[in-house]
């Protein structure tokens, strides 16, 4: 079973569309303090590694530069979406 990283605007709020994460980085965006129970630096950190993680898919080799400067564009509109959001509330499904 796949376990994909998910956010809402607030507990209740807007459910803001992400990319499909892999298992095993959904549970790396996830990771807790057991101590607190809580995500390591709150949601705006899983909020920190997603951005990260959206980021690197500019990384690598590409067949052309229109390629890659497209992706760049999707990259920094998606990136200003999640950044938008005041009360991130991150989780999985």
């Amino acid at each position: 079973m796949s376990l994909n990283l998910t956010l809402n605007e607030g507990k209740n709020g807007l459910e803001i569309p992400l990319w499909q994460t892999p298992t095993w980085f959904t549970l790396a965006c996830l990771s807790h303090n057991p101590e607190t129970d809580e995500f390591d630096g709150g949601h705006n950190g899983v909020r920190r590694r997603y951005i990260k993680w959206v980021e690197s898919h500019t990384s690598g080799v590409w067949k052309n530069s229109e390629d890659l400067e497209r992706e760049k564009e999707r990259v920094e509109s998606h990136t200003k979406l999640i950044n938008s959001i005041k009360e991130p509330c991150f989780s999985y499904i």
